[in-house]
């Protein structure tokens, strides 16, 4: 019954990130480096106070894009919606793995 369990979850997390990618590749896809993950991740930490439990605002990822900038490496540094699509996407995948783990005696 584990192995039917972990199989489920694995096929769940391959068709989250399908989705993921399916819908990056419909807009314009951004080429993320760790440094601008950590960048926006970190300014998205210092701007949850602010937030009361709600979610973030346009205004805050496009102040976050502004914020990384200078990290780009690869192509035009990162718009709002990239900021935001890479956050939905960020928090999917942490989701999808906190409910696995929630699920497998395993973690």
């Amino acid at each position: 019954i584990h192995l039917a369990i972990t199989v489920l979850i694995i096929s769940t997390q391959f068709q989250l990130f399908n989705m993921i990618e399916e819908g990056e590749s419909k807009q314009s896809k951004a080429q993320w480096s760790e440094e601008e993950v950590d960048g926006l991740l970190s300014y998205l930490q210092l701007q949850v106070s602010k937030i009361a439990g709600v979610t973030f605002r346009d205004e805050t990822f496009h102040e976050a894009a502004k914020s990384i900038a200078h990290l780009s490496k690869q192509g035009s540094p990162k718009d709002m919606a990239q900021c935001k699509r890479k956050w939905k996407a960020l928090k999917q995948i942490h989701l999808a793995i906190e409910r696995y783990c929630n699920r497998s005696r395993f973690y």
